[in-house]
């Protein structure tokens, strides 16, 4: 019995699969060079006051989960373009930044065209390139949720820092941090 994968309506074979994941793993830095382009932007965010973040961990995972079930980069930068025009507050997806004038919603489009356009030069077909593009587009998702959750916690930490709650030495048997 061959294995195989069902992806986006078809049949992946292991070898067709292998070939995408490496295709994907030569992206790897060039991916964390494009998700650090949007850290400076994200991080400006995360740090709003006083009603928190505009862009909570739980859109990016949405965003993320998507990739799973979308038919291609169109319907990703649909559900970014949605979630950039029900920004009414412009602190989150919708939040311009200084040096571009970008939205945070337009970099991650410009990003994710650029993913497309790479994924094309990589592929053989149109179905792999839709499964390139969209592999590329998760592992950049996922390195953006982490830093996500980095960043939070930095901003916590350096919170508990300045009121004097912060303590390093005393964790309990679960290894959370003691007050």
């Amino acid at each position: 019995m061959k294995s195989s994968e069902h992806d986006r309506g078809r049949v992946m074979e292991l070898p067709e699969r292998l070939e995408l994941e490496r295709k994907v793993r030569e992206t790897s830095n060039w991916l964390i060079g494009k998700m650090q382009t949007l850290t400076p932007q994200l991080d400006v965010i995360i740090k709003e006051k006083p009603r928190g973040p505009a862009i909570g961990k739980s859109q990016i995972h949405n965003l993320l989960r998507a990739t799973k079930t979308a038919a291609g980069i169109g319907e990703l930068n649909l559900l970014i373009g949605y979630q950039t025009g029900r920004d009414d507050n412009y602190r989150g997806w919708a939040n311009r930044d200084k040096n571009s004038g970008k939205t945070f919603g337009e970099k991650l489009q410009a990003i994710l065209k650029e993913i497309d356009d790479m994924a094309a030069k990589r592929s053989n077909t149109s179905s792999e390139q839709v499964e390139l593009s969209l592999k590329m587009t998760e592992r950049l998702l996922v390195y953006l949720y982490w830093h996500y959750t980095y960043s939070v916690s930095a901003q916590i930490r350096k919170q508990e820092e300045n009121n004097g709650s912060y303590s390093n030495k005393s964790n309990d048997r679960n290894g959370r941090r003691g007050k």
